[in-house]
Protein backbone atom coordinates (compact mmCIF):
# COMPACT_ATOMS: atom_id res chain seq x y z
CA UNK A 1 0.00 0.00 0.00
CA UNK A 2 1.48 3.45 -1.19
CA UNK A 3 2.84 5.21 2.12
CA UNK A 4 0.95 8.72 1.61
CA UNK A 5 -2.31 6.43 1.09
CA UNK A 6 -1.75 4.67 4.69
CA UNK A 7 -0.73 7.40 6.89
CA UNK A 8 -3.78 9.90 5.60
CA UNK A 9 -6.21 6.66 6.40
CA UNK A 10 -5.05 6.06 9.56
CA UNK A 11 -5.50 10.05 9.93
CA UNK A 12 -8.94 10.02 8.74
CA UNK A 13 -10.32 6.82 9.79
CA UNK A 14 -11.53 8.21 13.00
CA UNK A 15 -12.89 11.62 11.82
CA UNK A 16 -16.62 12.56 10.86
CA UNK A 17 -16.99 12.89 7.17
CA UNK A 18 -16.97 16.69 7.15
CA UNK A 19 -13.68 17.10 8.78
CA UNK A 20 -12.38 14.42 6.15
CA UNK A 21 -13.37 16.21 3.23
CA UNK A 22 -12.15 19.63 5.06
CA UNK A 23 -8.39 18.01 4.76
CA UNK A 24 -9.16 16.83 1.76
CA UNK A 25 -9.85 19.99 0.25
CA UNK A 26 -7.27 21.79 2.15
CA UNK A 27 -4.40 19.98 1.47
CA UNK A 28 -5.38 19.41 -2.10
CA UNK A 29 -4.74 15.41 -2.11
CA UNK A 30 -4.03 14.45 -5.50
CA UNK A 31 -7.41 12.57 -7.26
CA UNK A 32 -6.19 9.42 -7.11
CA UNK A 33 -4.47 9.42 -3.68
CA UNK A 34 -7.99 10.40 -2.93
CA UNK A 35 -10.14 8.06 -4.19
CA UNK A 36 -7.92 5.24 -2.76
CA UNK A 37 -8.34 6.76 0.37
CA UNK A 38 -11.37 7.12 0.20
CA UNK A 39 -11.43 3.19 -0.69
CA UNK A 40 -10.38 2.09 2.61
CA UNK A 41 -12.66 4.55 4.27
CA UNK A 42 -15.86 2.90 2.71
CA UNK A 43 -14.94 -0.55 3.55
CA UNK A 44 -13.54 0.24 6.96
CA UNK A 45 -17.03 -1.13 8.66
CA UNK A 46 -17.93 -4.34 10.39
CA UNK A 47 -17.78 -7.46 7.89
CA UNK A 48 -16.13 -5.44 5.27
CA UNK A 49 -13.73 -8.79 4.11
CA UNK A 50 -13.12 -7.33 1.20
CA UNK A 51 -10.99 -4.70 2.20
CA UNK A 52 -9.00 -7.34 3.98
CA UNK A 53 -8.75 -9.53 0.88
CA UNK A 54 -7.74 -6.33 -1.11
CA UNK A 55 -4.66 -5.39 1.53
CA UNK A 56 -3.45 -9.06 1.54
CA UNK A 57 -3.52 -9.22 -2.13
CA UNK A 58 -1.64 -6.31 -2.08
CA UNK A 59 1.03 -7.59 -0.07
CA UNK A 60 0.78 -10.64 -2.39
CA UNK A 61 1.49 -8.39 -5.45
CA UNK A 62 4.70 -6.36 -3.58
CA UNK A 63 6.29 -10.10 -2.93
CA UNK A 64 5.71 -11.18 -6.95
CA UNK A 65 6.95 -7.54 -7.93
CA UNK A 66 9.97 -8.55 -6.22
CA UNK A 67 10.11 -12.05 -7.60
CA UNK A 68 9.92 -10.26 -11.18
CA UNK A 69 12.70 -8.03 -10.72
CA UNK A 70 15.73 -10.38 -12.02
CA UNK A 71 13.43 -11.30 -14.89
CA UNK A 72 12.99 -7.55 -15.91
CA UNK A 73 16.01 -6.46 -15.51
CA UNK A 74 17.00 -8.45 -18.34
CA UNK A 75 15.95 -6.73 -21.28
CA UNK A 76 15.03 -7.99 -24.68
CA UNK A 77 16.09 -4.69 -26.18
CA UNK A 78 17.62 -5.97 -28.96
CA UNK A 79 16.21 -9.14 -29.31
CA UNK A 80 14.80 -10.96 -32.37
CA UNK A 81 11.26 -13.06 -31.64
CA UNK A 82 10.24 -14.76 -34.30
CA UNK A 83 10.42 -12.57 -37.37
CA UNK A 84 9.82 -9.24 -34.93
CA UNK A 85 13.10 -7.23 -34.02
CA UNK A 86 12.36 -5.56 -30.68
CA UNK A 87 13.98 -1.90 -30.69
CA UNK A 88 12.68 -0.26 -27.32
CA UNK A 89 10.52 -1.44 -24.01
CA UNK A 90 7.72 0.73 -23.92
CA UNK A 91 5.62 -0.75 -20.71
CA UNK A 92 5.62 -3.46 -18.05
CA UNK A 93 2.52 -5.03 -16.26
CA UNK A 94 1.62 -7.75 -13.65
CA UNK A 95 2.10 -10.76 -16.41
CA UNK A 96 4.89 -9.07 -18.93
CA UNK A 97 6.26 -6.26 -20.70
CA UNK A 98 5.56 -4.70 -23.70
CA UNK A 99 8.53 -3.35 -26.48
CA UNK A 100 7.87 -1.12 -29.93
CA UNK A 101 9.22 -3.77 -32.51
CA UNK A 102 9.48 -3.80 -36.02
CA UNK A 103 7.80 -6.13 -37.94
CA UNK A 104 9.93 -6.64 -41.61
CA UNK A 105 7.62 -8.47 -43.44
CA UNK A 106 5.01 -5.89 -43.43
CA UNK A 107 6.68 -3.11 -43.07
CA UNK A 108 5.30 -1.67 -39.63
CA UNK A 109 6.18 -1.03 -36.37
CA UNK A 110 4.03 -3.07 -33.72
CA UNK A 111 3.26 -2.94 -30.07
CA UNK A 112 4.53 -6.75 -28.84
CA UNK A 113 3.26 -8.15 -25.33
CA UNK A 114 5.68 -10.76 -23.83
CA UNK A 115 4.28 -12.80 -21.12
CA UNK A 116 6.98 -12.97 -18.62
CA UNK A 117 9.40 -16.48 -18.65
CA UNK A 118 7.76 -17.21 -15.05
CA UNK A 119 4.56 -16.73 -15.67
CA UNK A 120 4.83 -19.12 -19.11
CA UNK A 121 4.85 -22.26 -16.41
CA UNK A 122 1.83 -20.96 -14.54
CA UNK A 123 -0.98 -22.44 -16.32
CA UNK A 124 -3.47 -19.87 -15.32
CA UNK A 125 -1.69 -16.84 -16.41
CA UNK A 126 -1.29 -18.25 -19.78
CA UNK A 127 -4.45 -18.64 -20.06
CA UNK A 128 -5.26 -15.13 -18.77
CA UNK A 129 -2.93 -14.14 -21.32
CA UNK A 130 -4.70 -16.34 -24.31
CA UNK A 131 -8.15 -14.24 -23.36
CA UNK A 132 -6.54 -10.93 -23.82
CA UNK A 133 -5.82 -11.96 -27.10
CA UNK A 134 -9.43 -13.65 -27.46
CA UNK A 135 -11.14 -10.52 -25.86
CA UNK A 136 -9.48 -7.91 -28.15
CA UNK A 137 -9.48 -9.82 -31.04
CA UNK A 138 -13.21 -10.57 -30.64
CA UNK A 139 -13.66 -6.64 -30.57
CA UNK A 140 -13.63 -3.79 -33.69
CA UNK A 141 -13.86 -0.09 -32.28
CA UNK A 142 -11.63 3.11 -33.05
CA UNK A 143 -10.61 3.69 -29.20
CA UNK A 144 -10.03 -0.25 -28.90
CA UNK A 145 -6.50 -1.41 -29.06
CA UNK A 146 -6.33 -3.74 -32.55
CA UNK A 147 -4.65 -6.94 -32.05
CA UNK A 148 -3.01 -8.63 -35.10
CA UNK A 149 -1.77 -12.46 -34.00
CA UNK A 150 -0.89 -14.57 -30.53
CA UNK A 151 2.66 -16.35 -30.87
CA UNK A 152 5.68 -17.95 -29.45
CA UNK A 153 8.61 -18.52 -30.15
CA UNK A 154 12.14 -18.71 -28.09
CA UNK A 155 10.09 -20.09 -25.66
CA UNK A 156 7.77 -17.15 -24.68
CA UNK A 157 4.40 -16.18 -25.53
CA UNK A 158 3.64 -13.22 -27.08
CA UNK A 159 1.27 -10.54 -28.35
CA UNK A 160 1.75 -8.88 -31.46
CA UNK A 161 -0.90 -5.46 -31.33
CA UNK A 162 -1.34 -1.58 -32.82
CA UNK A 163 1.32 0.48 -31.98
CA UNK A 164 -0.53 3.37 -29.90
CA UNK A 165 1.55 6.95 -30.17
CA UNK A 166 0.56 8.86 -27.55
CA UNK A 167 0.54 9.13 -23.67
CA UNK A 168 -1.17 7.23 -21.07
CA UNK A 169 -4.53 9.04 -19.66
CA UNK A 170 -2.93 9.14 -16.10
CA UNK A 171 -0.12 11.68 -17.31
CA UNK A 172 -2.65 13.92 -18.88
CA UNK A 173 -4.69 14.25 -16.37
CA UNK A 174 -3.51 17.27 -13.96
CA UNK A 175 -3.34 17.60 -10.10
CA UNK A 176 -7.00 19.42 -9.78
CA UNK A 177 -8.64 17.69 -12.39
CA UNK A 178 -9.24 18.37 -16.32
CA UNK A 179 -11.30 21.02 -17.80
CA UNK A 180 -15.08 20.04 -18.38
CA UNK A 181 -14.29 20.15 -22.01
CA UNK A 182 -11.46 18.32 -22.18
CA UNK A 183 -13.29 15.54 -19.52
CA UNK A 184 -16.18 15.08 -22.22
CA UNK A 185 -13.49 14.66 -25.39
CA UNK A 186 -11.83 11.65 -22.90
CA UNK A 187 -15.17 10.68 -21.37
CA UNK A 188 -17.01 10.27 -24.17
CA UNK A 189 -15.28 7.72 -26.31
CA UNK A 190 -14.51 5.70 -23.67
CA UNK A 191 -17.54 5.11 -22.32
CA UNK A 192 -18.23 4.44 -26.24
CA UNK A 193 -15.62 1.85 -26.03
CA UNK A 194 -16.82 0.23 -22.92
CA UNK A 195 -20.32 0.12 -24.62
CA UNK A 196 -19.17 -1.67 -27.39
CA UNK A 197 -17.51 -3.82 -25.11
CA UNK A 198 -20.55 -4.31 -23.24
CA UNK A 199 -22.47 -5.36 -26.35
CA UNK A 200 -20.02 -8.17 -26.81
CA UNK A 201 -20.47 -9.63 -23.32
CA UNK A 202 -16.70 -8.57 -22.53
CA UNK A 203 -16.31 -6.56 -19.14
CA UNK A 204 -12.76 -5.25 -19.04
CA UNK A 205 -12.08 -5.49 -14.99
CA UNK A 206 -9.22 -3.37 -14.68
CA UNK A 207 -10.31 0.21 -16.57
CA UNK A 208 -7.66 2.74 -15.17
CA UNK A 209 -6.13 5.74 -16.17
CA UNK A 210 -2.92 3.82 -16.87
CA UNK A 211 -4.77 1.66 -19.05
CA UNK A 212 -5.96 4.22 -21.29
CA UNK A 213 -3.84 5.56 -23.72
CA UNK A 214 -4.45 9.14 -25.58
CA UNK A 215 -3.04 9.37 -28.97
CA UNK A 216 -1.07 12.24 -30.43
CA UNK A 217 -4.27 13.54 -32.41
CA UNK A 218 -6.51 13.24 -28.72
CA UNK A 219 -7.85 9.94 -29.59
CA UNK A 220 -8.63 6.87 -26.52
CA UNK A 221 -7.67 3.84 -26.83
CA UNK A 222 -8.33 1.30 -24.06
CA UNK A 223 -5.73 -1.06 -23.56
CA UNK A 224 -4.75 -4.36 -21.40
CA UNK A 225 -7.49 -6.61 -21.57
CA UNK A 226 -5.69 -9.74 -19.22
CA UNK A 227 -8.56 -9.60 -16.69
CA UNK A 228 -11.09 -9.53 -19.07
CA UNK A 229 -14.12 -11.57 -18.73
CA UNK A 230 -17.20 -12.42 -21.13
CA UNK A 231 -20.88 -13.01 -19.61
CA UNK A 232 -22.69 -15.97 -21.01
CA UNK A 233 -26.13 -14.54 -22.99
CA UNK A 234 -27.95 -15.61 -25.78
CA UNK A 235 -26.87 -14.73 -29.67
CA UNK A 236 -23.21 -14.00 -28.83
CA UNK A 237 -21.45 -13.49 -31.77
CA UNK A 238 -19.93 -16.58 -33.02
CA UNK A 239 -16.15 -15.59 -32.48
CA UNK A 240 -16.26 -15.50 -28.82
CA UNK A 241 -17.51 -18.86 -28.03
CA UNK A 242 -14.09 -19.89 -27.06
CA UNK A 243 -13.72 -17.23 -24.53
CA UNK A 244 -14.01 -18.20 -20.90
CA UNK A 245 -17.35 -17.62 -19.47
CA UNK A 246 -16.18 -17.78 -15.78
CA UNK A 247 -12.96 -15.63 -14.23
CA UNK A 248 -9.39 -17.60 -14.30
CA UNK A 249 -8.68 -16.89 -10.89
CA UNK A 250 -8.33 -18.76 -7.19
CA UNK A 251 -11.44 -19.06 -5.57
CA UNK A 252 -12.08 -15.69 -3.41
CA UNK A 253 -9.67 -14.18 -5.44
CA UNK A 254 -10.63 -10.45 -6.63
CA UNK A 255 -9.25 -9.23 -9.40
CA UNK A 256 -8.24 -5.60 -10.26
CA UNK A 257 -6.93 -2.71 -9.34
CA UNK A 258 -8.41 -1.89 -5.88
CA UNK A 259 -8.52 2.07 -6.08
CA UNK A 260 -10.65 1.21 -9.52
CA UNK A 261 -12.73 -1.60 -9.02
CA UNK A 262 -16.06 -1.75 -9.29
CA UNK A 263 -18.50 -2.22 -5.69
CA UNK A 264 -19.05 -5.53 -7.41
CA UNK A 265 -15.75 -7.11 -7.82
CA UNK A 266 -15.09 -6.10 -4.02
CA UNK A 267 -18.33 -8.02 -2.88
CA UNK A 268 -17.27 -10.91 -5.41
CA UNK A 269 -20.47 -10.84 -6.97
CA UNK A 270 -19.00 -11.12 -10.26
CA UNK A 271 -18.60 -14.40 -10.93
Amino acid sequence: MNEEVQHLFHELVDLPPGERERIFTQRQIAPEIRAEVELLLNFDSPGAGSLTDCVARGAQEALDSTQLKAQRSSSLTGRRLAHYQLTEKIGSGGMGEVYKAHDPRLKRDIALKVLLPMMTADEEHRLRFKREAQAIAALNHPNIVTIYSVEEADGLAFLTMELVHGKPMKDLIPRKGLPLETFFKLAIPLADALGAAHQCGITHRDLKSTNIMVTRDGRVKVLDFGLAKLREREGAPAELSGLPTEGITRAGQILGTCAYMSPEQYKIIDK
